[in-house]
C-alpha cells in the first residue's frame, strides 16, 4: 500500500513538474490580478480626496504604491487603466486554470482507459464495466478540481494574501501579527475538522458507484428483466440502493453546511477580536489607519475562505486519485495466452460491445 502510495505521488509530482512553466505564468499573472484588484478598490478613496477636498483612509493606502493623481482626469485615467488591467489579467487566470484543469483530467483519462482496455478477460470482469464509468464522471471532476482549485487556486489566492499581510504590516505591526496568528490557528482547525469528512466523502462515492452500476447493468439486462417479469423486484432494489445514496449524500452535506457555517463565523470572528484589539490603548493605532487595516482584512475574507476549502477540495481529489491509480498501477503484464486470446478475439469483434 505505501509503495502504491509512493507510486500515485511520483507519477502526480512528474505531471505538475511538466505544467512549471504554465505555473510559474499563472502565479505571474495572478500577482497582477491581485495588485490591481487591491488598486481599483482603494483607488476610489483617490476621488473624494480630490472631488470633495476630503482626507481619505483608502487614498492613502494608493499611496503606499506610488501613486498620487492630483486631477479627476488622472483619477479617471487611472480607474481605467486599473480597471482594464484586473479585467484583463482575470481572464487570464481563468483560462489558465481552466486550460489546466482540462489538460490533466485528458491526461488521466488517457492513461486508464488503455490501462483498462489491455486487461485480460478475466482481471476485467472482476467487476462489472459500470463500477468503472464512475472514473471518468465523477472522479475525473475531483480530480480537475485538485489541481484547478485545490492546487493552482491555493497559489492564486495564497498570492492575494500575502499582498495583502504586506500592506498590513506596513500600517500595523503589531495588528498584523495578530491578524496572521489567528488565521494560522483558524487554518489549523479547518483543517482537521476537513479530514472527519473523507470517510462520508468515501461512503457518498461508493454508494453513488454502486447505484450506477446496477443501473448500468439493469439497463444491459433489460430484455431478460422484461421476459421474466422482474420489473417491480429490480424497482424495488434500485429504490434500496438509492435510499442509501440518499443518506450517504445528506451526512456528506450536513457536514459540509456545518463546515461552511464555521467558515463564516470564524472569519468573522477574526474582525471582531481586530475591532477589540483596536478598541486597547496598547494597539494605538490611528484612526486613518484603523480604517485602511480594516478595509483590507474585509476584501482578504473571499481568497481566505477559499484557502480554508482548500483541504476538503484536496481529500475529495485524494479519494478520486485513489480509486483511479487502482487501476493505472495494476498489474496489465498479458502473458502469452492472453495476448493470443486478446488477438483472436479483436479479429472477430473489431466493435466491441460497450
Amino acid at each position: 500500500m505505501k509503495n502504491m502510495t509512493s507510486e500515485n505521488k511520483n507519477l502526480q509530482r512528474a505531471y505538475f513538474s511538466s505544467i512549471k512553466p504554465a505555473l510559474s505564468l499563472y502565479i505571474f499573472i495572478g500577482l497582477i490580478q491581485s495588485c490591481a484588484a487591491f488598486l481599483v478598490t482603494v483607488s476610489i478613496g483617490e476621488f473624494f480626496k480630490i472631488h470633495f477636498h476630503s482626507h481619505s483612509s483608502k487614498g492613502r493606502l494608493l499611496h503606499l504604491f506610488g501613486i498620487k493623481p492630483h486631477t479627476l482626469y488622472a483619477f479617471f485615467l487611472l480607474f481605467i487603466i486599473l480597471l482594464l488591467i484586473r479585467t484583463l489579467f482575470e481572464f487570464l487566470e481563468r483560462w489558465i486554470s481552466y486550460q489546466q484543469g482540462e489538460l490533466y483530467a485528458k491526461h488521466i483519462r488517457e492513461k486508464i482507459f488503455p490501462k483498462q482496455i489491455s486487461w485480460s478477460q478475466e482481471k476485467f470482469q472482476e467487476k462489472h464495466f459500470g463500477k468503472y464509468l464512475l472514473r471518468y464522471s465523477n472522479d475525473m471532476k475531483s480530480v480537475q478540481n485538485y489541481l484547478t482549485k485545490g492546487i493552482m487556486g491555493a497559489i492564486k489566492d495564497g498570492c492575494f494574501v500575502l499582498m495583502g499581510f504586506v500592506l498590513l504590516w506596513i500600517i500595523h505591526h503589531l495588528l498584523a501579527i495578530y491578524l496572521l496568528i489567528m488565521t494560522a490557528i483558524f487554518i489549523v482547525i479547518i483543517f482537521i475538522i476537513s479530514k472527519l469528512q473523507k470517510n462520508m466523502i468515501t461512503a457518498s462515492r461508493n454508494e453513488r458507484s454502486k447505484l450506477l452500476a446496477f443501473v448500468t447493468r439493469s439497463f444491459h439486462r433489460h430484455k431478460s428483466i422484461k421476459e421474466r417479469s422482474m420489473e417491480e423486484a429490480t424497482k424495488q432494489r434500485f429504490n434500496g440502493m438509492s435510499d442509501l445514496l440518499y443518506t450517504a449524500n445528506m451526512h456528506n452535506n450536513q457536514f459540509e453546511s456545518m463546515l461552511q457555517a464555521l467558515l463564516t463565523l470564524l472569519q468573522y470572528s477574526i474582525i471582531g477580536i481586530l475591532l477589540w484589539l483596536m478598541s486597547l490603548s496598547s494597539s494605538s493605532i490611528g484612526r486613518n489607519d484603523a480604517l485602511v487595516f480594516i478595509l483590507i482584512t474585509l476584501m482578504l475574507i473571499s481568497p481566505m475562505k477559499r484557502l480554508l476549502k482548500v483541504p476538503a477540495v484536496i481529500n475529495k481529489g485524494k479519494i478520486s486519485f485513489g480509486k483511479i491509480n487502482e487501476i493505472i498501477n495494476s498489474s496489465t503484464d498479458l502473458n502469452q495466452g492472453d495476448e493470443a486470446t486478446a488477438a483472436g478475439h479483436d479479429k472477430n469483434n473489431s466493435i466491441p460491445n460497450a
